[in-house]
């Protein structure tokens, strides 16, 4: 069973002991996705990001880092939009097969998890073209919003 949550509507206990029975979490970037670390050990966070029509893949990672707080949750994010789901900001069209393959990995995942493997291939694809520090800079400094990581990468080549 799934349910949108409006968690103005919750206290703090409530909203811990959903959190806290939780399986599998779909969410976008900023303060829910804070939320991520309150899950059980072996639960999955399905992260959306946001839109974007002038970055690549019509995607914006933001706060991608957030995934990465929690060695025992799996994030899985979207990788990309169509034109017409980000001129439109629509739910991706994977967003259902994701929740499927979530169903049945939930329960099988091995912590503590490669937090390697919840940042977002792109993410890492700029990494690896990126001196180490410099992509530490990004990350632990300033925005956290890919299409910054991209001027980084444009400033340093």
């Amino acid at each position: 069973m799934f349910n949108i949550i409006d968690w103005s509507k919750y206290n703090f206990e409530q909203q811990l002991h959903i959190l806290n029975t939780t399986g599998i979490i779909i969410c976008g970037v900023g303060t829910a996705r804070a939320n991520t670390p309150f899950l059980p050990n072996g639960s999955v966070e399905i992260q959306t990001n946001t839109h974007s029509l002038i970055l690549p893949n019509n995607i914006n990672y933001f706060d991608y880092h957030i995934g990465t707080l929690s060695k025992y949750i799996k994030v899985i994010n979207i990788d990309d939009y169509t034109t017409e789901e980000a001129r439109h900001k629509l739910c991706s069209y994977k967003l259902e097969k994701i929740i499927d393959d979530s169903i049945h990995i939930i329960n099988n995942i091995s912590c503590p998890i490669d937090l390697d493997k919840n940042i977002p291939k792109y993410i890492l694809e700029l990494r690896d073209k990126l001196d180490i520090n410099i992509f530490n800079r990004w990350r632990n400094a300033l925005s956290n919003d890919v299409g910054d990581l991209i001027k980084v990468l444009q400033n340093n080549n």
